[in-house]
């Protein structure tokens, strides 16, 4: 019976062969920069609600720019339009109650709209992230440097 790990390098290998599952340098980067900002924005949400603003502001901009690269995949580009809707979503969202006056707290959770669909469109937000981001780690192409590349290597 194969081991757990040899089971996920079967499925690395098979997913990095596939050619529509070839994921860019471009595109890891800003998911990695989106999973930074939503990781401070989720650290500092709790002392004020009114940093998913900038959180998603950021976050739209960087998959806006990432659906206008040259090197992103097909896939990757419908991932980053579906994610740079979501944001968009969540800023409107966030500063429609900030200018409502308004705070999502627990006794307000039930009957303000507003709140549901932030908090909705905050989890599809944060599980499509690791989805993407999860997949385009796993189907990453290996590093093979340039021959005529002068600097140093190390030894293994």
């Amino acid at each position: 019976m194969p081991s757990f790990f040899e089971t996920l390098s079967n499925a690395r290998d098979y997913l990095a062969d596939r050619r529509g599952l070839r994921s860019t340098p471009g595109s890891r980067n800003t998911n990695r920069l989106n999973a930074v900002v939503g990781f401070m924005g989720s650290s500092f949400q709790s002392l004020d609600q009114r940093v998913i603003i900038p959180e998603s502001f950021v976050q739209s901009i960087t998959s806006l720019y990432a659906l206008f690269r040259r090197d992103p995949t097909l896939a990757e580009r419908f991932a980053h339009f579906l994610m740079f809707g979501v944001s968009v979503s969540r800023l409107t969202l966030s500063s429609l109650l900030f200018f409502n006056h308004d705070q999502c707290s627990d006794g307000n959770m039930e009957t303000n709209s507003l709140c549901d669909g932030l908090e909705y469109t905050t989890l599809f937000y944060a599980v499509g992230l690791g989805v993407v981001t999860l997949a385009s780690e796993m189907s990453k192409q290996p590093f093979i440097p340039d021959e005529d590349d002068e600097s140093p290597q190390l030894s293994p």
